[in-house]
């Protein structure tokens, strides 16, 4: 232990060395208090003996002085007088001594108050290691020894309250994320660990990280395999991009692992300054946002926070929380568009058509929630729900007009819906319910979905095909599938998408494509459909075509169950047009 002695009588101030050297401490000796003074400043001293009267500044005024420091509760300090004055002493001790001893000086009773001093030393010591080690645990990742979140969110919530008091300081946050273990070339033939990222990668991540920064940035452990790096006063955008770009190519290396060696992936998301962030936690978590648009984008990359992009990502969020609502609420309701016999002008039935009464938007086409409901999973609970109840609205028509009069409804099935298992028993069991012949049930299935598993395709549409259910291709023309892959697929029909109907009057290349579809349709002994059909040209030209059915707006928008039965009861050929080119 390092002691000072603050003594102005050379007699005395040799005995006191004599005696601290005698206990195995290494002594700073001074004849005065400024003297002291300068020690003291350079730096922190666990043990003082300090003379009360000395040249100049006084003892007491040393010790006032010395407690105002900053950690000075960390030194001990024993006053040397020769006044034992009860006040005198009791001002000393009040000033912040802790101990004092009288002159005459006595060795024997300066040992004992030099071991109790001994003691309050390493008191102290034993309270600092604790306090900083608890510290430590508050603040610190235990495996990796980075900050952890709360020591993160503490230094970027001051980098930011800087930025604000000085618009020419920048930070930046990025994001990090490591996944995807798999052995690299070389290494162990032994499987890729699962999830979680194994520990001894974490470890080497983080030094790897911390190699990649300044000592004045701030590299924190977030959890899991998620890290975090505050980036103090970065000259620009570029300077970021220059640690991103570092980052990844530390994390590209092969990682040690069991004797072997693998790849880890790492996606980031950077948020750059701006006194636009709400705080700390705001900036994570546009980071963190960025970072996981990086990872849909391809696993390795890095993106930067857009606020035009997080401000969509926010309407899509509201928009799916309203979905699920009214979902829970039944707010979704059918219509039917007619679907008409282009050689009896009949209507031969409908397709079935979701909307959305929306509390504030009003009736919602399905356009405008269907591709929402596809990209969150939403669409089957809700595909299930529309079949349930057309059916249930089948069955009802059937008894109001009879089983002897054939009438279909044409029911979209999902991509989703149809990579289910279950996907024929979901359709059986309800057909049975309702007691519904399979062939008035059509499936529409678009030519994406088709052609996502062929094999698998096969063999579910196979099975639909026993139950006597009809198979459309949707939107045919749009997709990819080849001539080979449809001659082996069991359909009955193909719908012409309505873009190629409804340009096909004023675009030569348009009417090309619909002939040509149609005449693959005859040769394959498929039915055809026409969608989107709205005025009398389209219709003469399909008609010329041979097209065998049609939909559209020239036949009626989609309509209300009750407005399609008042539809059903109308006599046959309402659909022929009058010799003056006029619907009846």
């Amino acid at each position: 232990m390092r002691v000072l002695i603050v003594e102005d009588n050379p007699t005395d101030r040799l005995l006191l060395e004599d005696i601290v050297r005698s206990r195995g401490h290494e002594t700073a000796v001074s004849a005065d208090a400024e003297g002291a003074w300068a020690l003291v400043q350079e730096d922190r001293i666990p043990l003082i003996l300090l003379d009360l009267w000395l040249p100049g500044m006084d003892g007491l005024e040393f010790v006032r002085r010395y407690r105002a420091l900053p950690e000075s509760d960390q030194s001990v300090i024993v006053v040397i007088t020769g006044v034992d004055r009860r006040e005198v002493l009791e001002e000393v001790l009040e000033a912040g001594a802790n101990d004092y001893v009288s002159k005459p000086i006595s060795p024997p009773v300066l040992h004992v108050r030099l071991a109790v001093a001994e003691r309050q030393v390493r008191d102290i010591l034993r309270r600092r290691h604790l306090e900083q080690a608890l510290a430590k645990n508050a603040l610190r990742d235990p495996l990796t020894d980075l900050a952890n979140r709360t020591l993160f969110l503490e230094r970027l919530e001051q980098a930011h309250r800087r930025a604000r008091r000085n618009r020419a300081y920048l930070f930046a946050v990025l994001y990090l994320r490591l996944e995807s273990l798999e052995a690299a070339e070389g290494g162990t033939p032994t499987p890729p660990p699962a999830p979680p990222v194994p520990e001894p990668v974490l470890v080497e991540a983080a030094r790897r990280l911390e190699e990649c920064v300044r000592a004045v940035d701030t590299v924190a452990r977030m959890e899991e395999a998620d890290f975090a790096i505050l980036l103090d006063g970065p000259k620009d955008l570029s300077d970021t991009l220059r640690v991103a770009q570092r980052i990844q190519q530390a994390m590209a290396y092969p990682f040690p692992l069991n004797r072997g060696l693998f790849r880890a992936g790492a996606s980031a998301g950077i948020a750059i300054s701006t006194t636009e962030f709400g705080g700390a936690e705001e900036v994570v978590r546009h980071a963190q946002l960025a970072m996981t648009r990086a990872r849909a984008a391809g696993i390795g990359g890095h993106m930067i926070y857009d606020p035009v992009l997080h401000a969509r990502a926010a309407a899509r969020m509201r928009q799916e929380a309203n979905l699920r609502r009214a979902l829970d609420r039944e707010e979704m309701s059918l219509r039917f568009q007619p679907l008409v016999d282009l050689r009896t002008q009949e209507i031969s039935g409908f397709e079935v058509l979701t909307y959305w009464n929306d509390p504030d938007r009003g009736l919602v086409p399905p356009g405008d929630f269907i591709p929402l409901a596809e990209q969150t999973g939403l669409i089957v609970p809700l595909g299930w729900w529309v079949l349930e109840q057309a059916l249930a609205q089948m069955a009802r028509w059937r008894e109001e007009i009879g089983s002897s009069r054939r009438l279909s409804l044409s029911v979209n099935l999902s991509g989703k819906q149809f990579a289910e298992s279950d996907v024929f028993d979901q359709i059986a069991r309800r057909l049975e319910r309702r007691k519904i012949p399979g062939e008035w049930l059509h499936l529409e299935i678009t030519e994406t979905t088709l052609m996502e598993n062929v094999e698998a395709t096969l063999q579910t549409l196979r099975r639909l095909k026993e139950a006597a259910l009809r198979l459309h291709v949707d939107d045919f023309g749009t997709g990819y599938s080849s001539l080979s892959y449809l001659c082996r697929f069991p359909v009955d029909a193909v719908k012409v998408d309505r873009s190629f109907v409804q340009q096909m009057t004023y675009s030569p290349e348009n009417l090309e494509i619909v002939k040509a579809i149609v005449r693959l349709a005859k040769n394959l002994r498929l039915g055809l459909v026409a969608e989107g059909v709205e005025n009398r040209e389209q219709l003469n030209l399909l008609r010329e075509l041979e097209c065998d059915f049609a939909q559209g707006y020239l036949f009626g928008r989609p309509v209300t169950a009750e407005e399609a039965a008042a539809l059903l009861e109308r006599k046959a050929g309402y659909w022929e047009m009058e010799e003056g080119g006029k619907w009846p």
